[in-house]
């Protein structure tokens, strides 16, 4: 809804000059401080740093991972709601099975109603877990495919939640607004793994 969507963009922070306020700009955003412009692509707010290295030198890197997003799940966009929910039972059940602790120690009873974020966010399985367990579900990812297929799959199995293409160490969030952080196989592909911890 308008009102929720609002909540979440009161999360927001510059990433580039990382404390100050964002202003809605059209369909992106600006910073009240050091006028970064973020624009939006596919509806989707793209909080990458002018001077990113996604953007500059690794374009390859994320081009190769768009195009992985792309070939490992563009069928599950073609499937309805029901057959998108029952390949998330499947993955959780195979989850639980394995013990994972995105589905044996994070659940509705762990985080339900919490804001989470789930930095790293893929393709789209974590976020339609994460939202399913009733979170104020918020998916990162510097893939812009990867954002894009995990807001979709969300929004067509019926649940709530954001998507932003950003960098995991720039996050453009406000200190202290986000209650639960996860993020699992993604630190090892940061450029910088020790600005990402912070």
């Amino acid at each position: 809804t308008e009102e929720h969507r609002m909540t979440f963009e009161d999360l927001l922070a510059c990433p580039n000059c990382r404390k100050s306020p964002l202003r809605t700009d059209g369909d992106g955003f600006t910073c009240t401080e050091c006028r970064t412009g973020y624009p939006s692509r596919d509806g989707i707010p793209v909080f990458l740093r002018p001077d990113t290295r996604i953007a500059n030198d690794e374009a390859d890197r994320a081009e190769f991972w768009d195009a992985g997003w792309e070939k490992r799940n563009s069928r599950l966009l073609a499937l309805d709601q029901e057959g998108i929910l029952t390949e998330l039972k499947i993955y959780l059940d195979y989850q639980i099975q394995e013990r994972y602790p995105s589905a044996v120690d994070i659940n509705s009873e762990t985080v339900g109603g919490m804001t989470f974020l789930n930095i790293g966010c893929g393709g789209g399985f974590e976020g339609l877990l994460f939202a399913g367990y009733g979170t104020r579900y918020i998916g990162v990812d510097f893939s812009h495919n990867a954002v894009r297929f995990t807001r979709d799959l969300i929004r067509k199995a019926g649940f709530d939640g954001v998507t932003y293409q950003a960098e995991a160490e720039a996050l453009p969030f406000k200190d202290g607004s986000i209650d639960y952080v996860y993020s699992s196989g993604v630190l090892h592909h940061t450029p910088n793994i020790e600005q990402t911890f912070k």
